[in-house]
């Protein structure tokens, strides 16, 4: 559903020192409410060094993700696109 790439957005990936851990970090995340899991892909120079199927499990919560007041999913899940009407 979603690819997160550094490259793609010209971020280096800076793994802690101390933890291993690297962080990615999202402003708007746009997902209906429910439940997802994640596949991780690690690649080196275009080379798929690391594969990881259900790396890790999420819930996302209704949120107002267009900041009118509505929570307007209605028991839908799915991807919110900023959009406007004319």
């Amino acid at each position: 559903m979603y690819v997160f790439n550094n490259e793609m957005v010209g971020s280096q990936l800076i793994v802690n020192e101390k933890t291993g851990f690297v962080e990615c970090s999202i402003s708007k995340f746009p997902l209906t409410y429910g439940e997802f899991n994640t596949r991780l892909i690690m690649k080196v120079n275009d080379q798929e060094t690391d594969r990881i199927e259900n790396a890790f499990h999420f819930y996302v919560h209704d949120s107002d993700f267009f900041d009118t007041g509505s929570r307007n999913a209605q028991g839908r899940q799915g991807v919110y696109v900023q959009h406007h009407w004319e």
